[in-house]
């Protein structure tokens, strides 16, 4: 094996760190959500409207979480990246991952779903 190597012009580290980088890139993008990047946290929306279930105080609740937890893996996700529908299962992956119990996530995804209505909306930048 080390003779395929140095065919190559590598010894077995510089071969070992080849095949790993382009693995620990995959998995952190996968684990991570693979999600564009986007500026800072989102406003608070002005309403929870968008989000079924939302009260003023869920949807702040919501966007306080989201600011302290979601840029501990990745940047803050656009959104409106994904469709209403598919936030759910997104903020719950992301909820699990973050050890956010059920009503925590809950209230993560009311924010996330209003910031996503009132973008939407035209009613913030």
């Amino acid at each position: 094996m080390r003779a395929a190597f140095a065919r190559r012009g590598m010894d077995v580290k510089s071969a070992m760190r080849s095949a790993v980088a382009p693995l620990v890139l995959a998995a952190s993008l996968v684990a991570c959500g693979g999600y564009p990047p986007a500026g800072p946290v989102p406003p608070r929306p002005a309403s929870a409207a968008g989000a079924a279930g939302a009260t003023p105080e869920s949807v702040a609740a919501g966007h306080d979480l989201f600011a302290a937890s979601c840029n501990k893996c990745h940047e803050y996700p656009e959104v409106t990246s994904r469709s209403e529908a598919e936030w759910p299962s997104i903020v719950k992956r992301m909820g699990d991952k973050a050890e956010l119990d059920a009503k925590q996530t809950e209230t993560v995804l009311h924010f996330v779903l209003a910031a996503r209505a009132e973008k939407l909306s035209g009613g913030a930048k």
